[in-house]
């Protein structure tokens, strides 16, 4: 199974506040929507709770430690093992920070979108290296985006086994 991360943040790493997005961008949520529809998405309860429902036309995952959490129209997993054996080609990890966290060892590809702001929130995305930066589109605020943003997607580098 592929591991995609996808997730907007400010130049601070901030991705959350207070349970919500500190900023409104509507091209983001269409690029997030274009990637995930139809896909796997997987996110973790406090994500769940911030959306209240799970997203259409996606295949909804929750990951919680919570044995009583079960919301209807989503797939809840208990535990790293169990995402890991879902049979699936490709799964789209969208939040929060602790399942970025979680899942960055396996992680292939992130589809980043930057906010060009330094904004206040207490949920950040994690630190990541060895990835290279396959792409960059820029994009510049207007009426309905007050920030400038960038989509940055990276690949994780080949390890390459010598003999």
């Amino acid at each position: 199974m592929k591991i995609t991360f996808i997730a907007a943040m400010s130049k601070n790493r901030v991705i959350g506040n207070n349970g919500s997005l500190p900023w409104h961008l509507p091209n983001d949520l269409q690029h997030f929507k274009k990637l995930t529809v139809g896909k796997h998405i997987l996110m973790g309860r406090k994500t769940f709770d911030s959306l209240r429902k799970p997203l259409p036309n996606r295949y909804n995952y929750v990951l919680t430690k919570n044995p009583d959490f079960s919301p209807d129209n989503v797939q809840v997993l208990h535990s790293k093992m169990a995402v890991m054996n879902l049979a699936v080609d490709e799964l789209f990890v969208i939040g929060g920070e602790e399942l970025f966290k979680l899942f960055m060892p396996e992680c292939e590809k992130i589809c980043l979108t930057v906010v060009d702001a330094m904004l206040e929130g207490d949920a950040y995305f994690p630190e990541f290296t060895g990835f290279t930066k396959k792409s960059r589109w820029d994009f510049m605020s207007d009426e309905k985006h007050r920030y400038n943003y960038s989509f940055i997607e990276y690949t994780r580098d080949a390890h390459h086994v010598l003999p």
